[in-house]
């Protein structure tokens, strides 16, 4: 399929979608299009129109030969838990400085991209996100790695999870971030393209973590308090994955 087909599509996709594309003045390999208020480029690269990548670019700006470096510290320390993304550092020394999450896959098929492009931009905004949640900054772009960062075990995403406590109505939550450090577990709720629910848990109020259900694939965590969390994995190797990440985190907190 031609280049100019592969644009045709996906623009007519982003558009469908109510993403406002346009295609962009470098060139005609580049759409841009409007998300919750900052503006993500699509592209697909002329040497292979199969490969296809969603670019935040800048969300972050650098100022300082300071900033830069904790920047590149965070990204690498955050890269090593990202599975969609990868959060870069660009434009060293120029104006545009600032970091990017750049999420890339291969598409032979322009047409399936409705069940490809919702999950590109899942890891984008997830690599955004998790450099937002361990760095702080300032309006000049300085940013600051805490410690705190070295003991994130995993990052995981999750159909829902659903917590139960006596006396409660359960809180249910559906397409679910977790990160899991020595501390404990953090769920995050993506609800519409946006942040919604969160639940966090010290890895101290844990009393087990087991894996169960072949169909369901559950991970239920006990609490010492009696109430329970269930964790609804999108396959058996995310159950085991998970599972295991909590056991490491009940063992180390």
């Amino acid at each position: 399929m031609p280049l100019d087909d592969h644009m045709k599509v996906y623009f007519e996709y982003l558009r469908d979608e109510g993403y406002r594309p346009e295609l962009d003045d470098d060139g005609e390999d580049v759409i841009s299009f409007d998300y919750q208020g900052d503006v993500l480029f699509l592209r697909i690269h002329e040497r292979d129109p199969d490969v296809l990548s969603l670019n935040a670019a800048g969300f972050i700006g650098i100022a300082s030969e300071s900033g830069r470096q904790n920047a590149l510290n965070a990204a690498t320390e955050i890269n090593t838990h990202l599975l969609l993304a990868r959060v870069i550092v660009v434009g060293a020394g120029t104006d545009d400085e600032g970091v990017c999450s750049v999420g890339t896959t291969i598409l032979p098929d322009p047409e399936m991209i409705g069940r490809v492009f919702p999950r590109l931009l899942q890891g984008v905004e997830s690599g955004i996100s998790h450099f937002s949640r361990v760095t702080g900054y300032d309006s000049t772009g300085e940013v600051e790695v805490p410690e705190s960062m070295s003991d994130v075990i995993d990052t995981f995403f999750v159909k829902y999870v659903s917590y139960y406590t006596y006396g409660q109505k359960p809180m249910h939550m559906g397409e679910v971030e977790g990160i899991v450090s020595r501390s404990g577990i953090l769920f995050q709720e993506d609800e519409k393209r946006r942040r919604g629910t969160t639940l966090q848990v010290s890895t101290q109020r844990i009393a087990s973590v087991v894996a169960k259900g072949v169909v369901t694939r559950l991970v239920k965590l006990q609490l010492h308090d009696g109430s329970a969390i269930d964790i609804s994995c999108k396959s058996a190797e995310g159950q085991s994955r998970i599972k295991a990440a909590i056991s490491t985190a009940m063992r180390l907190g």
